[in-house]
């Protein structure tokens, strides 16, 4: 059987996609079309007057048409072609080159386009369609009530979408899980034995889960899969309490069994999250690049996105491989000096501030009553220590919060006190001295490990320390509550970021900390080629800067080329 293969949109059906649809037909016995879903073309800035449903059942009514499948990324054509054991890749002449990589695997044909079927009609279509679009994305942004209920109708099964009380529900229940109100989730979830539960019993899942009740999590979740089997959150949440539990195998396949009905990235990050040492490194790159396709050296044969090489170099560095890792993010840049970077990862000045002083100081609060209950002394550092002191409030750009804790306080130990709290998810870290926590509103908590070393303090990053004199601590006010810093915090500030004073708005941690001691370059490299692989979200200054401390520290260590 010869198969056949092509890929559109295919919104507001017309001669022209059914005269497609007929002639990649006669080029073979089977036809499968992938249709773009409805997220998908939201991506790409698009909007269908049909959803993804709806063009799927009128494309399997055409009798030209076999096989109708989801389109959600990219990158999925080569799986598609190999996975499906196509013969020929049909697409319309005005993709002339575009897919040409393809003929490594199967035919590539470029169709031409159906005469007396206007270009300027559909540019013009494409065009007012557009505006349309930047007008309700617009809207969407700056209307927070929009945005709210556009946000919850993403989430929502499509069957719940038209019945307002699912809307009502979510916003309850996800405002009581970014609250830590748990008795209320359950209390929600047992009183509303409707139509609705099934699908809400992933917020109950997620209330265990932060409340350390792994197997009463897991119950809940299996009743969850009866209804949603393959739904991505829950699948990842399913997977990390397997993992928690000595399950590895079983979580691995979870997410493996997730990839077929899922394109989502996160879970290839899920998956390089599980690897601990080289052969389940070995394992994930088998599994990459049956998706990916691979240099013999493993180098990705086509230029990946930012998150994709970012969850296989993590993986990379999991299992031990850091020279690979950092040859990852080599190739990388490299590509998107040539290729273009990825715009996906560009910042907009219409994203708002996630950490607001109202956030972090109820993720302190929280943290602080879990942390007294154990018993374990923590105090400010860094930029958290540096708002407290010079801005009485978090600083404008912070995206965390940083804190210190005496090496005697085992960072595992920390991590079981804090699990059982029901506020904080505690996040995957391959560094013994660093305990990373989200609290249930979002806020970042990076918890650093302090040490005492021929007479200075030091606390430590994956890639470098910051060493300062030894200090005491005393109690000073911040966000309406007591917290420990060092006493002469002007002297600490100072080691930290020299002139502390005034605020310096081209400051780098990375760049301009006089108290940093680099102990790893590899991973130093590797941090810098991540840096300038997001070239348009940040400053041509600070770009300059970046590549003269790539260059000074690759005069220091030999990187293999490629």
């Amino acid at each position: 059987m010869r198969k056949v293969i092509t890929y559109g949109t295919f919104d507001l059906l017309h001669h022209g996609h059914i005269r497609l649809l007929e002639r990649a037909r006669a080029l073979g016995d089977h036809l499968t079309v992938a249709v773009s879903t409805d997220e998908f073309n939201l991506g790409k800035g698009k909007v269908c007057t049909y959803t993804y449903t709806e063009r799927k059942h009128i494309l399997e009514a055409i009798r030209y048409v076999d096989e109708v499948i989801p389109e959600t990324t990219w990158e999925q054509k080569i799986i598609d072609v190999k996975e499906r054991n196509i013969d020929v890749f049909v697409i319309g002449d005005d993709w002339t080159g575009k897919f040409d990589f393809l003929k490594e695997f199967c035919e590539v044909v470029y169709l031409p386009r159906t005469a007396g079927i206007s270009t300027t009609h559909k540019r013009e279509f494409k065009r007012v369609m557009n505006k349309i679009w930047k007008g309700l994305k617009k809207k969407i942004q700056t209307n927070s009530l929009i945005r709210k209920y556009y946000l919850i109708f993403r989430e929502l099964p499509p069957q719940l979408r038209k019945k307002p009380s699912a809307y009502f529900l979510y916003k309850q229940l996800n405002d009581s899980l970014r609250e830590g109100g748990h008795d209320k989730i359950t209390n929600l979830i047992k009183n509303n034995q409707h139509f609705s539960q099934p699908f809400f019993l992933l917020f109950l899942a997620k209330s265990q889960f932060l409340r350390n009740q792994l197997d009463q999590a897991v119950k809940t979740l299996q009743s969850f899969f009866l209804h949603y089997p393959h739904h991505p959150d829950a699948c990842y949440l399913y997977a990390e309490i397997l993992s928690l539990q000595q399950k590895k195998y079983n979580a691995w396949k979870t997410l493996e069994v997730l990839l077929t009905y899922s394109r989502r990235r996160k879970t290839w990050q899920a998956l390089s999250n599980l690897v601990d040492n080289e052969k389940d490194f070995e394992q994930y790159i088998s599994l990459f690049q049956r998706y990916f396709p691979l240099e013999k050296n493993g180098m990705p044969i086509n230029h990946l996105s930012y998150d994709l090489i970012s969850h296989f170099a993590n993986a990379a560095q999991r299992g031990g491989k850091i020279k690979f890792a950092l040859l990852l993010w080599q190739n990388h840049y490299q590509n998107c000096l040539k290729y273009g970077f990825d715009s996906s990862k560009c910042s907009t000045a219409s994203n708002s501030k996630k950490y607001t002083d109202k956030l972090a100081s109820q993720a302190l609060s929280d943290l602080k009553t879990c942390l007294d209950a154990a018993d374990i002394t923590f105090f400010l550092i860094s930029g958290t220590l540096l708002g407290c002191i010079r801005e009485g409030k978090m600083l404008q750009h912070d995206k965390d919060i940083d804190i210190g804790i005496w090496q005697d306080q085992k960072v595992k130990e920390l991590a079981e006190a804090i699990r059982c709290s029901g506020y904080f998810y505690i996040l995957p870290s391959s560094n013994n001295d660093i305990l990373v926590v989200r609290h249930v509103n979002g806020v970042t908590i990076d918890i650093f490990s302090h040490y005492d070393e021929k007479g200075n303090y030091f606390h430590a990053g994956g890639k470098c320390r910051w060493r300062n004199t030894p200090f005491t601590l005393t109690p000073h006010k911040f966000l309406d509550d007591q917290y420990l810093i060092p006493e002469n915090y002007s002297l600490y500030l100072t080691e930290n970021y020299g002139i502390w004073e005034i605020p310096n708005e081209e400051f780098d941690s990375a760049l301009d900390t006089p108290n940093m001691e680099v102990t790893n370059i590899d991973k130093m490299l590797i941090y810098l080629y991540k840096r300038l692989s997001k070239k348009p979200d940040i400053q041509s200054s600070l770009r300059i800067r970046l590549e003269q401390k790539l260059h000074y520290y690759q005069n220091q260590v030999k990187v293999e080329t490629l």
